[in-house]
């Protein structure tokens, strides 16, 4: 499971690097697009809607800040803004 970062508008490519140099020290990326293709979240099971995905960037900071993954407030803004686009471009 991959996004298609070339059909991504402008700054949403560069943020979708981000995602994927930060996140993926972690996890894989495939974690990062199941809750976008099933609507749910894949450890809790809740519904993925705009609340969880802010509760969850903001888990993932805090965690990835912990182990020594510094993520900046800009980096988890960008990661944010490309998060929220999705969720826009699966609702439709």
């Amino acid at each position: 499971m991959r996004f298609d970062s070339s059909r991504f508008p402008g700054q949403m490519k560069a943020n979708h690097g981000i995602l994927e140099e930060k996140c993926t020290k972690c996890h894989s990326l495939e974690r990062v697009v199941i809750p976008f293709v099933t609507g749910v979240t894949p450890i809790t099971g809740q519904q993925f809607d705009m609340n969880a995905m802010k509760a969850t960037l903001f888990t993932m900071v805090r965690k990835a800040n912990t182990k020594s993954i510094a993520i900046s407030k800009d980096e988890a803004k960008a990661v944010s803004t490309l998060l929220k686009h999705l969720l826009d471009e699966s609702a439709r």
